[in-house]
């Protein structure tokens, strides 16, 4: 039993290391990004060419390795979303983290996006003042938990709990029989709640 809770322990230090770690990455090039001046230029010109705005924050996500970015209006509008290039004029669907940005400056949270989890960061696109909050985002994927694995030798799995009988597996280091027996108890266990 002492060896269990040993091992759970290292695994939940390597855990917060890698999750440190990516929080760390995260907010670096959330505020790489928001600094970037040829990104600033063009991002003053979005109303009129949000083409050019769109590829030129591609370029950004590609040069930062995020899986995602949005930008959000200092109103809480989403203005763009790169893995949803037509999506503009709704609500940012995270206004929890710009209210914690708005007092610390930049914030990260996980958050679920699509069905997907993310690590993401948000920063305010400074021209020099804030013009809109600027959310790279991570994808926290098998490849991740499997990463943790390598460090931990524990399997790990990310799930979401909010909604009853939808996919509920986010991550997992599981596979074949295995996995699928995980999502059986995963649902099992959301609809009795």
């Amino acid at each position: 039993m002492a060896q269990i809770e040993a091992s759970l322990r290292a695994g939940v230090q390597i855990f917060e290391k890698l999750i440190e770690q990516r929080n760390l990455q995260i907010t670096s090039a959330a505020a790489i990004l928001s600094r970037d001046h040829a990104f600033q230029v063009t991002f003053a010109g979005a109303e009129q060419d949000r083409a050019t705005t769109l590829s030129a924050l591609q370029s950004l996500q590609s040069r930062s390795k995020a899986d995602v970015v949005l930008i959000a209006s200092l109103g809480k509008e989403l203005l763009f979303d790169t893995r949803q290039p037509e999506l503009q004029g709704v609500a940012f669907p995270f206004p929890k983290l710009i209210e914690k940005a708005e007092t610390s400056e930049t914030a990260y949270a996980f958050v679920l996006l699509r069905k997907q989890l993310y690590a993401m960061a948000i920063t305010p696109l400074l021209a020099p003042d804030p013009i809109a909050w600027l959310c790279p985002g991570f994808r926290i994927d098998n490849e991740f938990a499997r990463e943790i694995k390598t460090y931990s030798d524990l399997d790990i799995t990310f799930f979401d709990q909010s909604h009853p009988r939808n996919d509920v597996l986010l991550a997992t280091t599981f596979e074949g029989t295995k996995r699928d027996v995980l999502i059986s108890i995963l649902r099992d266990t959301n609809c009795r709640r």
